[in-house]
């Protein structure tokens, strides 16, 4: 499915992000602020661990640490023997308050409707016409990575990166795309900005332009909008949705209706993410992240 960028949600995506920086000054001063100091190699590995035990998944997933990734986290998937590895990128830019959050994205959400998928009938299976659910996926990754500081009485759950990586490929003065018209050198100067942090501006154009053999020319990857779309996708639909059935597989809003109204889910033997132990905490947690990145209002 070729992605193209879009301004559908560019409004609320500066919204996001003039009212964080007005908020707290920059977005470093927001990640010190609300996410406290950065962690150490050892205390990475403590949540890790602990994390991944609590779920009981420690046979089929694994971390390692990496040099020279564009992203701090990812995860790959084995085929063959259907394990999972979370890439850590060094050095580390988890931050005491926010890893919690990491652990959300990585493996509460990804991880969790990835193995969960296998257990579905749909696995494998053409006839079922399920729809794309890139958008989807991150979407409520990005959601639940924010969530524990929405559960926090003074906590800040702006979707900041989400929105950061929609405008990092457009242009605001000029309405057209930052990425799909500027140069490595150029986007990098426009995203001053928003993005002050040197290092998370660097890494914010290489995943704009990423893929591309020349960077100094017109171009880039715009995959990166699905994030903040898919989150307002969720957060929209969140009083009608059935958040266990939306982490039971790789499928999309509609899907996640169409198949649980004809009885084509299935809840047993599922692996379930921390923060769905108690629906009435993560439902008020999305509330509070609804209304404070304006999501209330669309």
């Amino acid at each position: 499915m070729k992605i193209k960028p879009n301004r559908k949600f560019e409004e609320i995506a500066l919204k996001i992000i003039n009212q964080c920086i007005k908020e707290f000054g920059s977005d470093l001063k927001y990640a010190e602020q609300e996410g406290g100091k950065l962690l150490s190699i050892e205390q990475t590995e403590y949540f890790f661990n602990d994390y991944i035990h609590k779920l009981g998944v420690q046979n089929l997933i694994s971390y390692e640490f990496q040099d020279h990734t564009v992203a701090p986290t990812s995860v790959i998937h084995n085929p063959t023997n259907g394990k999972s590895k979370v890439i850590i990128g060094l050095p580390i830019n988890y931050r005491i308050n926010r890893i919690e959050g990491v652990l959300n994205h990585e493996i509460g959400t990804h991880f969790i409707r990835k193995i969960n998928d296998r257990q579905q009938q749909w696995y494998q299976s053409a006839k079922y016409h399920l729809e794309p659910y890139l958008k989807y996926e991150e979407g409520l990754a990005v959601v639940n990575q924010v969530l524990p500081q929405a559960l926090k009485q003074k906590g800040k759950p702006y979707l900041f990166m989400a929105a950061s990586h929609y405008i990092s490929v457009q242009n605001y003065y000029q309405q057209v795309y930052y990425g799909s018209q500027m140069s490595f050198a150029k986007l990098l100067q426009e995203l001053r900005y928003f993005i002050q942090d040197d290092e998370a501006r660097f890494r914010e154009c290489l995943r704009v332009k990423r893929g591309l053999k020349d960077t100094s020319q017109p171009g880039g990857m715009y995959k990166d909008q699905v994030y903040l779309t898919g989150a307002i996708k969720i957060l929209k639909y969140r009083g009608k949705l059935n958040f266990i059935h939306l982490h039971i597989g790789k499928i999309t809003i509609k899907d996640c209706f169409r198949l649980g109204e004809n009885g084509q889910i299935f809840t047993k033997n599922i692996y379930l993410p921390p923060f769905l132990q108690e629906l009435d905490q993560y439902k008020k947690g999305l509330d509070k992240i609804a209304s404070q990145n304006f999501i209330n209002f669309i």
